[in-house]
């Protein structure tokens, strides 16, 4: 999935475990869980696709993207009081985001209070993990206006007696339906149904009938947008 928008004051945080270059960002944050060298590996594969991307871009780009080490040494001496020009080397980072805290340590809840858009894909693939992703995305759409897309596979099994059941995606459009004209103290959440056949697709992968992509909305506009769930 790709992050669109080009202001340098653009804040992207993706609760997936793909690795996505958006250049023009001013921050990135890709999040999972710290078990088993996840976060390592997440790590590895940003430093290859940012090494890659740096190898197409003309020499002396300013646009250039350091490898992650350097990355994370620029990030540790940056605050976000301090204005970034557009031709600023921007910044992604691999951060540790359990949907089972309870609460985000403090820089961590600063930095997803600056950020402006929500990535998540195929998150939601357990009864446990889809409850836990709904309260801590909430949590996360309490701190701001945001804008949060979701992407989910309807994946489907056998039922007993027969056909096909998905009772992990029903659960997950019943965590939807919660959201829909939800306040989240002085925000209020706004949802659409959105057809993923409408998306432009950068990379190469297939997409299957059951793919479903959700737009979620928290602002301070009190009207809700009826959708389809």
């Amino acid at each position: 999935m790709n992050a669109v928008g080009t202001s340098p004051e653009y804040h992207i945080f993706q609760f997936t475990f793909a690795s996505v270059l958006a250049l023009r960002l001013l921050l990135f944050l890709l999040s999972d869980v710290d078990r088993g060298g996840i976060l390592k590996l997440l790590r590895h594969n940003l430093d290859l696709n940012t090494r890659k991307a740096s190898s197409l871009l003309p020499a002396n780009s300013v646009n250039t993207v350091p490898p992650y080490s350097v990355i994370e040494e620029a990030y540790s001496t940056a605050t976000y009081a301090n204005a970034i020009p557009e031709t600023a080397i921007k910044t992604t980072r691999v951060v540790e985001l359990d949907f089972f805290w309870d609460t985000f340590p403090v820089d961590l809840r600063a930095e997803l209070a600056a950020c402006d858009t929500i990535l998540a894909a195929d998150v939601v693939y357990d009864p446990q993990i889809t409850a836990r992703f709904f309260v801590t995305l909430r949590s996360v759409l309490s701190l701001g206006p945001k804008t949060a897309w979701v992407a989910v596979e309807r994946r489907e099994r056998a039922a007993e007696g027969g056909g096909l059941a998905a009772p992990n995606f029903e659960l997950f459009k019943s965590g939807l339906a919660a959201l829909q004209g939800a306040r989240l103290g002085s925000l209020w959440v706004r949802l659409e149904n959105v057809d993923p056949g409408g998306v432009k697709q950068y990379f190469l992968y297939s997409r299957v009938g059951q793919l479903t992509l959700w737009k979620i909305v928290s602002s301070y506009d009190s009207l809700t947008e009826a959708s389809s769930l």
